[in-house]
């Protein structure tokens, strides 16, 4: 227990949980799991997405609460998965999803693979009807098989511009290159 103030990490993904965790190190908050998982919409994009669950996990526990959405749009797949990254062959493991993903390009050539992550954050504070949100972009492509062991989701076949995986880079690089990382950063300054 500390004197910060509580910070809701509103996400039921334990491993988007670490990642928001990591970003919000140097903040001057507490870090706090969700006692329920965030009530999730229904559709929408990143902002939409990451805003509902910011808001609506403020207004039911009192507190802030920060919400993240991240995807790939993926051009040879007409922008899918999109801002439902997260639900791509859900249930599967994130090796499994990634495979999945490679299986779908199997006839994509290097150089056609070319792909976008997005990311958006919110920040939400109780009866306040104005949510702070940070988006981010950044261009990448699909490798031909997934490489590295750091990150989560899709990150192993994310290679963005210097030629390594999300899934390559060590956490502190993945913050500052990655979109997740880029997108989280803006609001830093709303917590201090």
């Amino acid at each position: 227990m500390t004197d910060l103030p509580r910070l809701i990490l509103a996400s039921a993904d334990p491993d988007e949980r670490a990642d928001l965790r990591a970003f919000l190190a140097d903040a001057p908050v507490e870090c706090v799991d969700p006692e329920t998982p965030p009530d999730e919409p229904r559709g929408g994009d990143y902002t939409a997405r990451a805003t509902h669950r910011a808001r609506t996990t403020a207004e039911a526990t009192g507190e802030m609460a920060i919400a993240l959405c991240a995807g790939l749009e993926v051009y040879p797949m007409d922008l899918q998965p999109g801002a439902l990254t997260e639900t791509f062959h859900a249930g599967l493991s994130d090796a499994e999803r990634c495979q999945a993903l490679l299986q779908r390009l199997a006839q994509t050539p290097v150089g056609q693979r070319i792909t976008v992550g997005r990311a958006a954050a919110a920040l939400a504070t109780p009866g306040d009807p104005n949510v702070a949100v940070s988006v981010s972009i950044i261009e990448c492509e699909i490798p031909m098989e997934p490489r590295g062991e750091g990150g989560y989701g899709l990150d192993a076949v994310t290679q963005i511009l210097n030629g390594q995986t999300l899934a390559e880079l060590d956490d502190a690089d993945r913050e500052r290159l990655g979109h997740r990382g880029k997108a989280v950063k803006p609001l830093l300054q709303r917590l201090g």
